[in-house]
């Protein structure tokens, strides 16, 4: 009898083991889900963080555009309207050196 009295213990005492060691990796798995959870959270979170910052950037780009753009108009006229006021003063200082000078050649100024 003592012989299967001790089958008994050992085989208990080698179940107890056995859970041990299941709640061990259980235990385990539960802190890696767990750890799981978290990154993919504060992946999540950053991956929109980073869309809505992309987001901010093509707006700002597109508003530095449309600025660039308006102030390139603007010197545009600047500089034509600079042009046009050297030519007139140009015509000027040509008829008063030239009067009889009309300020087109005859040529481009059609028949009459």
């Amino acid at each position: 009898m003592p012989d299967i009295r001790e089958f008994i213990d050992a085989s208990v005492t080698y179940a107890r083991r056995e859970v041990q060691r299941l709640r061990a990796v259980v235990a385990a798995l539960a802190v890696l889900l767990v750890g799981a959870c978290v990154a993919a959270f504060f992946a999540f979170t950053g991956q929109v963080e980073a869309e809505r910052q992309t987001r901010v950037a093509e707006d700002e780009r597109k508003s530095a555009t449309e600025k660039l753009a308006q102030a390139q108009i603007a010197e545009s006229r600047v500089l034509a309207e600079r042009a046009a006021a050297l030519f007139k003063n140009l015509f000027v200082v040509i008829r008063r050196i030239f009067p009889g000078f009309s300020g087109a050649p005859r040529a481009w100024r059609g028949s009459r």
